[in-house]
This record gives structure tokens, C-alpha cells and sequence, in this order.
């Protein structure tokens, strides 16, 4: 499984990368690189996951292999959340305001991120597993 999702995993972070320097830098850079590292997570009824961020890297992802029920319901469980990064965003939240967005692990979906923003994974409750390859990726530009 790990050499079909390889491919698949590279090509959203060039294809992230190429947006991060669209928008970031001030000019392009004459070489882009990437180092590439990543590792299995499943989580069990009960597990979660805290609020973090993954240093040492300019972008995260996650590719979900298998879910629950539980965590296709509506509600926090079982679902990565991305918290709005601005400092005291929350402070003085008007009605209705957005700053969590919540994503249900679905099979076969991929999502790719700022490593700086913090995310975090609620507990489920019930049968099954929620497996998912989560990676990181440091761009090298010279």
C-alpha cells in the first residue's frame, strides 16, 4: 500500500509546495527538494490526539486508510480539527463565527497543511479503527 501512496503523497506536496511559493516568497527559488517522512497512526475508542503543531517541517498531511462510524456522525468524534491561527482569534467571537473547522476521516481522502497550524483529533466512541498515514515535509530550496 505504502509504494502505491508514495506517489500520490509526493505529488500533493510539490504541487502544495509550488502554491507555498507562489504566495510566500519573494522570488522563486532556483531548486525546490523535499525530505519526506511519515508514520502509521490508528487510534481505538477513547484515543485522541492533543493540540500540536509538527516542528521541523513546512507541511503536514494525512491520508485516511480506514474509519469508524462513529466518526462519519455529526460532532467532534473521531474528526481532525484545524483551529483558526490568529492570536486571540477566539477572544471576542461574534455569533456564528468560525474558528474550528472539523474534517471526518473518510477512506481514501488526503489532506495537506501548514505544519504551524494547530490541529488536533478528537476520541470516538465504539467499534473499529481509525487509521491513518500522517506525514510531514520540509522543502530544501536553494
Amino acid at each position: 500500500m505504502l509504494a502505491v501512496l508514495k506517489p500520490h503523497i509526493f505529488s500533493a506536496m510539490q504541487e502544495f509546495a509550488g502554491l507555498t511559493i507562489r504566495q510566500e516568497l519573494a522570488r522563486p527559488p532556483e531548486k525546490v527538494d523535499f525530505i519526506l517522512w511519515g508514520w502509521a497512526v490508528s487510534y481505538k475508542a477513547g484515543h485522541s490526539q492533543g493540540l500540536h503543531v509538527h516542528p521541523n517541517a513546512n507541511v503536514s498531511g494525512v491520508y485516511y486508510v480506514s474509519a469508524p462510524p462513529a466518526t462519519l456522525e455529526p460532532g467532534d468524534a473521531g474528526k481532525i480539527s484545524f483551529y483558526d491561527p490568529r492570536p486571540r482569534a477566539t477572544m471576542a467571537q461574534l455569533p456564528f463565527q468560525v474558528t474550528r473547522h472539523r474534517i471526518a476521516p473518510v477512506p481514501g481522502d488526503m489532506y495537506l497543511f501548514p505544519a504551524w497550524l494547530e490541529h488536533s483529533v478528537s476520541p470516538f466512541q465504539g467499534e473499529g479503527t481509525r487509521l491513518c498515514i500522517a506525514f510531514n515535509g520540509k522543502l530544501v530550496l536553494e
